[in-house]
């Protein structure tokens, strides 16, 4: 049997009119036994898809022909841990494919999902080329810092926390999903936002006669709103064309 529950989806649109969304998170259960993976859902033709799997937290390597984009593109997506320290392991493992031309065949390598860790965390200045880990180091792009600076974690600026932070959902105080992109168009971030901000229309309830206000209550509490996901969604735009 299996089991799945989806969360928060990382869009793609690249100029050429590729579209890409990823799910936050897939919780496979097989045989009694449960793990974290992802998905791709793609609108092109999907050349070939691998599971790296050394523990619960798979990488998905997915090949895409980009119709007019000039060649394959690799998307690898991933729900890294929560501990630091495999973080800090996986994050060398997934540049190591990404990087490697064997693995990574497309002249176009994209990075995206739930990676737990914040901007500023080694593990992400990592994958930027801003830390090294062991001697290694990364050369991707953030597709947010690309277009926007970076925003200040567990900020009260009421902008901050609509147009910026991603988790948790009903009052997010930091950036944990990330797309990042290198090789081509990785110069060619236009545009990247934020959705899911809001809960489903419908599922906010009266106030209680013993709350003064349902808001921010945690997305647990029984009176709570409902959201698409615990974490807001990420969108980017990359247009190649010049």
């Amino acid at each position: 049997m299996h089991a799945a529950a989806a969360n928060a989806f990382h869009t793609l649109h690249f100029g050429c009119a590729f579209h890409l969304s990823h799910t936050h998170m897939l919780c496979m259960c097989v045989g009694g036994r449960c793990g974290l993976s992802c998905m791709c859902v793609c609108v092109w033709l999907v050349v070939c898809v691998c599971v790296f799997k050394g523990h619960q937290r798979a990488c998905l390597h997915a090949v895409i022909d980009v119709p007019h984009w000039g060649g394959l593109v690799d998307v690898f997506t991933v729900h890294l841990s929560l501990s630091e320290r495999a973080r800090d392991r996986s994050v060398r493992e997934i540049w190591s494919m990404a990087s490697n031309t064997s693995v990574a065949r497309g002249v176009t390598q994209i990075l995206l999902g739930d990676l737990n860790a914040e901007p500023q965390e080694r593990a992400m200045k990592f994958f930027t080329g801003d830390a090294d880990i062991e001697g290694d180091t990364g050369a991707f792009v953030d597709a947010w810092t690309a277009v926007h600076p970076e925003p200040v974690p567990r900020s009260n600026e009421t902008h901050d926390i609509r147009n910026t932070l991603t988790f948790p959902s009903d009052k997010p105080t930091k950036r944990i999903d990330f797309i990042f992109v290198k090789g081509k168009g990785a110069d060619a971030v236009k545009k990247t936002w934020l959705s899911g901000q809001d809960p489903v229309e419908g599922t906010v309830p009266k106030l209680d006669d013993a709350l003064d206000t349902t808001e921010h209550l945690g997305m647990v509490h029984r009176s709570s709103p409902l959201w698409a996901s615990d974490h807001r969604a990420v969108t980017t735009v990359i247009d190649n064309r010049s």
